[in-house]
């Protein structure tokens, strides 16, 4: 062979294990390439779906403290729910206390002399809702099928509005906080045993500008303040001026107010029976039928509940137990 074809056998060979070589950095390269590609493509994979985990985590926590707020929410209403409803069982229970009928019978008519009922005279009984506060129970007791007379709370920063509800009513009350003997939950602006006739007098005044359509007054709470007769001797003749009849809601059994009234020639009405000491629909309905049978022995009676569900739900279901009644405005007694 000669020495030219040697050196160009040699130099093609060159060319081809450089071409060769060329060939294998080349796809070398491009291994490494797509190796860091696909590992940058798994980094950033990791990331979002850290990122997205960590949206997750975020979310269930924020729907976690959601929840909590909700319950909180929930228990916060449940729990002034609770302190509205029988406010003046609860004061009259503690009241037994203070006075020597500690054994009497909680929801009992008070004595008194039992009127005689004219022939085809249809015995009445009014029904009171006391701590009316909020839109939601005016709207309820529109739904009953029959008279009720709400009682108001003044307004407050808690219930702002309440002068602004009764204009849905034809008859209403002002349910006002008096001193007890022991109540936690003091609505504000509580008229107290010590205040002054100026005290007194302001208080009133104030409420009928707010409410000037209201004929009558009754205790929220006032154990104490209606067992004292010097009390009751400076509140009644300011009601008398302003032309407001009180309602004795009985929040205690040694109650002065009638032994007042008396002194002043004033008419004043009693609650006879408290309806929902128990938030049970079926006893309830049990306080009715002892209402409606004391309206029929004296001719009239006089029930205070309060805006408990279960007192709507028995009010609404109870036309059977009404029968041979006539469910009246307190006016009207």
């Amino acid at each position: 062979m000669s020495a030219f074809k040697i050196k160009e056998k040699n130099k093609l060979s060159f060319y081809f294990f450089t071409f060769i070589f060329i060939i294998f950095v080349a796809l070398f390269c491009f291994v490494i390439y797509q190796y860091h590609l696909l590992k940058e493509e798994n980094r950033v994979l990791k990331e979002n779906i850290s990122f997205k985990i960590s949206i997750i985590n975020d979310l269930k926590l924020s729907l976690q403290n959601e929840k909590i707020k909700y319950n909180n929410l929930k228990d916060e209403k449940e729990a002034v729910l609770k302190s509205m409803q029988a406010s003046e069982v609860e004061d009259y229970i503690y009241s037994l206390k203070f006075d020597e009928g500690f054994n009497k019978p909680l929801l009992t008519s008070k004595k008194g002399t039992v009127q005689t009922i004219k022939k085809n005279h249809i015995p009445k009984l009014a029904i009171i809702l006391d701590d009316i506060a909020f839109f939601n129970e005016v709207k309820k007791i529109k739904s009953l099928p029959f008279k009720i007379t709400p009682s108001f709370f003044p307004p407050s920063k808690r219930h702002p509005n309440t002068y602004k509800y009764t204009k849905d009513f034809k008859v209403y009350m002002i349910h006002l906080p008096m001193e007890a003997y022991h109540f936690a939950r003091v609505e504000s602006q509580t008229l107290e045993t010590n205040d002054s006739l100026q005290t007194i007098e302001e208080r009133i005044k104030k409420l009928k500008k707010l409410f000037p359509a209201a004929k009558y007054l009754n205790n929220h709470t006032g154990s104490k303040f209606t067992s004292n007769l010097k009390a009751m001797e400076r509140f009644l003749p300011i009601l008398k001026k302003y032309n407001l009849n009180f309602l004795d809601s009985r929040t205690s059994p040694n109650t002065k107010a009638q032994t007042a009234a008396k002194e002043f020639n004033m008419t004043l009405l009693s609650r006879d029976i408290f309806l929902d000491n128990i938030g049970d629909v079926s006893y309830i309905r049990h306080q009715l039928k002892e209402a409606v049978r004391i309206s029929k022995k004296r001719g009239y009676a006089i029930a205070i509940g309060h805006p408990r569900k279960a007192t709507f739900k028995a009010l609404k279901s109870a036309k059977d137990i009404l029968k041979g009644v006539e469910v009246v405005y307190i006016n009207e007694i």
